[in-house]
């Protein structure tokens, strides 16, 4: 930003107060902006922590083979269904390149339910 130079004269003066003016002026619509800007950014984060899904505190994580046994299907089917998103997993963190994955216990409860919804068709 440039340097006022000291008023000489009462022009000089009047010219520096509307330089003071005009800037505060840009500054009161740039605070304006951001003020705006982080409302929205708000909103956009509280909107998207709405749609996160949640983990239940009750929640338990079962193993592919665990869901397998209780389903009575093959380890393979299961992995095939988590691989294809039928069967929704999670990747335990720090799990590196072999991507450890459970299956939520709501998530066995919920194709169990279907499972039983199908065989009254």
């Amino acid at each position: 930003m440039a340097r006022m130079k000291k008023p000489t004269s009462f022009d000089d003066l009047g010219d520096l107060l509307r330089d003071i003016h005009h800037r505060l002026e840009n500054l009161e619509y740039t605070v304006e902006l951001v003020r705006k800007h982080s409302q929205n950014l708000n909103r956009r984060l509280l909107k998207f922590l709405d749609e996160t899904p949640k983990k239940k505190k009750d929640d338990e994580y079962l193993t592919p083979k665990a869901v397998a046994t209780l389903l009575s299907i093959s380890t393979t089917a299961v992995h095939g269904r988590m691989k294809s998103g039928s069967i929704h997993s999670i990747e335990i963190p720090g799990s590196g390149k072999s991507q450890i994955r459970r299956i939520p216990r709501s998530e066995l409860d919920r194709i169990l339910r279907k499972k039983s919804g199908n065989k009254g068709k």
